[in-house]
């Protein structure tokens, strides 16, 4: 009875919140505007929670040796935000200038694009035109994602460019967070009720190992797997390797699918060189793909969230058509807060209930 119970219960759940998405993706003319606003305000606050997120366990095992905690925040900080920092330096001048010759060669591929498009077209015309317009329709929905990827990668450049004096909050909040770590967990606990404050401890304690595991997790493998890509492309001699290095890093984050993605610049540049240039390519990315899933995913994230690989595949199909990019980026995490918080709901129910029979 109580397995049945149970089922109903997340058989309501999942209507109710497939319900809710369902009149949110209705409602994004009104809703859209607003969040847009507060989520630019919320942005320093937001990313200096996330190295504060990052940084916290650190700070923590070092401050367990009886280090005072500004002294150790201020080593730690002074690596992080030192590293962040000659990363920057050194290698944006690299990167900028990287990327205006990827954008002055634009036309040139573009006249060899066209070119390439004549003649697959002349040689197609032998085709019943049932094949003909297969290739074309596949062809204009090539050039439709490409010019939509260029477009957005260049919005978020400009926008990020723009935001650099807003950012620089960033440091101050995250240093206080780490700081006023205790003072702020004390705070959370005041303000709970009192019936309530044991699950909630258990939510914030699940939701800490589990995202927090799989964010730490996913970026420290975006920056080895962007740091090996980039010095192997050079190794390779293949044209903007910084820039196709960061870019794969960057996909890295969307999982099954990043990788794929990021694969495609590099292997359009690449055949731009030569054929054996574009076999080379291939086989770096597939060792790539080899190295982040079956030795530095599962060393580093392990198995943080939880989660089928059926589930991340439905749940980044679904999320990449209601919100696109930032529904890629965010689906997993959300979902795995989620589970958490069922999960200690359910146990909490069921602990009452038990009470209430006996």
């Amino acid at each position: 009875m109580q397995k049945i119970k149970s089922a109903l219960w997340v058989t309501i759940l999942i209507i109710a919140g497939l319900t809710v998405l369902y009149l949110l993706f209705l409602l994004q003319p009104v809703w859209k505007p607003f969040v847009h606003a507060i989520l630019w305000l919320c942005v320093p606050f937001l990313v200096a929670a996330f190295i504060s997120f990052l940084l916290h366990p650190v700070v923590e095992k070092v401050h367990r040796f009886g280090i005072h905690r500004g002294v150790t925040i201020a080593v730690i900080y002074a690596l992080f935000f030192g590293g962040v920092g000659a990363a920057v330096y050194f290698g944006l001048p690299m990167f900028y200038q990287q990327l205006n010759e990827l954008v002055a060669h634009v036309p040139t591929w573009t006249e060899s694009y066209r070119n390439g498009l004549i003649t697959i077209h002349e040689e197609t015309q032998v085709y019943p035109d049932g094949v003909q317009e297969f290739v074309d329709r596949r062809i204009d929905a090539i050039e439709t994602f490409a010019v939509g990827l260029v477009q957005k990668g260049l919005s978020l450049f400009a926008y990020v460019s723009t935001a650099i004096l807003f950012l620089a909050l960033i440091p101050f909040i995250s240093f206080y967070l780490l700081k006023d770590f205790d003072v702020l967990k004390g705070w959370g606990k005041s303000i709970s009720p009192q019936n309530w404050k044991d699950p909630l401890h258990k939510i914030v304690s699940g939701i800490n190992d589990t995202l927090g595991g799989y964010i730490r997790g996913q970026f420290i493998v975006c920056v080895l797997i962007g740091g090996i890509a980039t010095v192997a492309l050079m190794l390779l001699d293949i044209k903007f390797s910084i820039v196709l290095g960061v870019f794969i890093g960057l996909t890295n984050i969307i999982p099954y699918f990043g990788p794929v993605v990021g694969a495609i610049p590099t292997i359009a540049i690449a055949a731009t060189m030569s054929w054996s240039t574009v076999i080379w390519v291939i086989i770096l990315i597939v060792a790539l793909q080899f190295l982040e899933g079956n030795v530095l995913s599962p060393w580093i994230v392990g198995k943080s969230v939880h989660l089928h690989p059926l589930v991340i595949l439905a749940l980044l199909l679904v999320a990449g058509e209601l919100a696109g990019l930032v529904g890629l980026l965010l689906v997993v995490p959300f979902f795995a807060v989620v589970r958490v918080i069922y999960h200690v709901l359910l146990d909490e129910k069921n602990k009452r209930a038990i009470l209430k029979d006996t």
